[in-house]
């Protein structure tokens, strides 16, 4: 197999990911869901609820996409940290290690190593 039928072979299909992905996202956006409210049907009627229609959608394609895109994040309602008020927070007092000092490297043989190595490298 030749090298370009490789590469054509790669491009197409990084570019059908890539398009397939932006798409999917696309509709996304327009339909104002999340991937896990797609996939389970939640506003759709496929989870066996019908009539419930997505209540956060504005019903208007360009509304949706100026909303998600343009308007405020709404808080998390994922709170993986938990909130810890400051009395019940643990001191925690800095670890005791000892950083060397610049005075202790031979600056000077650093120098001509970094030179030593950039004139290897140039040729």
């Amino acid at each position: 197999m030749d090298h370009t039928a490789v590469e054509l072979v790669v491009c197409f299909f990084s570019v059908w990911s890539i398009l397939g992905l932006s798409g999917f996202h696309t509709y996304l956006v327009a339909s104002n869901l999340t991937t896990n409210e797609d996939i389970k049907g939640s506003w759709s009627g496929k989870s066996g609820s019908e009539g419930s229609g997505n209540p956060y959608s504005y019903s208007n394609i360009f509304t949706n996409c100026c909303v998600v895109l343009c308007g405020p994040m709404p808080p998390s309602l994922i709170d993986r940290r938990g909130f810890v008020p400051p009395e019940e927070a643990l001191a925690v007092a800095p670890p005791q290690v000892e950083l060397p000092t610049l005075e202790a490297k031979s600056d000077i043989n650093m120098e001509d190593r970094c030179q030593d190595f950039a004139v290897s490298c140039a040729g």
